[in-house]
């Protein structure tokens, strides 16, 4: 596992610990790490603007700490993530426009057929369903849960569910298709991690 995959999965782990015992540093903690972990590649490579950048959200961090305002720092994440995620897997399944679970297999697989296509598609349009439901959820959480039921469900059960999604249609995948050749599931992980989004 890398630096910048640890970096981003500590983020949810303090949010939740931080909430949960409600230790402020750790959700100041989270903060930092997210942004480390976002800004990673080009923090490590020297990228001075970035680092400025990086250093403002550390002293950011610890302000709003001091007046007691993390928590709604800590909201906006939740939100953001899966809505950038969402416009992406919305606008591939616009008229003229490649799904971008279709695209993803294009780019491993090559030319598509027919079949692969209509599933492919089918499976954008669930993530983009799940993805749209996450968003709604983070944003209405925060004004009918407490923080703690909104930090369990937006740090731990929505990335299980996720994590069940990729599971489950990657099972499905295998029995639908079975007379396809299919990748191992963390060379498939890696295959969707690792897709040119750009080109997408």
């Amino acid at each position: 596992m890398t630096m910048q995959a640890v970096l981003l999965l500590l983020y949810p782990l303090n949010v939740y610990l931080g909430i949960l015992l409600d230790i402020p540093v750790m959700q100041v903690i989270a903060i930092i790490t997210l942004s480390a972990g976002l800004l990673y590649q080009e923090l490590m490579n020297g990228n001075y603007r970035l680092w400025l950048i990086f250093i403002l959200v550390v002293l950011t961090s610890f302000g709003v700490a001091y007046f007691d305002l993390v928590i709604y720092f800590l909201y906006l994440p939740p939100v953001l993530i899966p809505l950038l995620v969402f416009s992406l897997f919305f606008r591939s399944l616009l008229p003229g426009n490649t799904p971008f679970v279709t695209a993803i297999a294009a780019q491993s697989r090559g030319e598509l057929t027919e079949e692969l296509s209509l599933y492919t598609r089918h499976v954008t349009i669930i993530w983009a369903i799940i993805l749209g439901l996450l968003t709604i959820e983070a944003i209405l959480f925060p004004w009918l849960v407490s923080d703690h039921i909104w930090s369990l469900f937006t740090n731990i059960i929505n990335y299980v569910v996720i994590a069940l999604m990729f599971v489950g249609e990657y099972i499905v995948r295998r029995v639908r298709f079975r007379d396809y050749e299919h990748p191992g599931f963390i060379q498939y992980l890696q295959l969707v991690f690792r897709a040119n989004v750009r080109k997408l």
